[in-house]
């Protein structure tokens, strides 16, 4: 079971060892559902159409 320690220590040696965490925006699903006022100053990620990056060699 991880514990909240666990996690954070694994994040720092995560940052440490060169990674980053992106910090994503507030989805439309998260819009629509409501409560996003405190977080309203998050930027949006842009959208991707359907099938970006998935395309199969031949």
């Amino acid at each position: 079971m991880l514990t909240s320690e666990r996690i954070a220590d694994d994040l720092q040696a995560f940052e440490k060892s060169g990674g980053a965490i992106e910090v994503l925006g507030i989805t439309q699903v998260l819009k629509k559902l409501g409560g996003t006022e405190a977080v309203s100053d998050a930027p949006t990620a842009a959208p991707v159409r359907p099938g970006a990056g998935s395309r199969k060699s031949r």
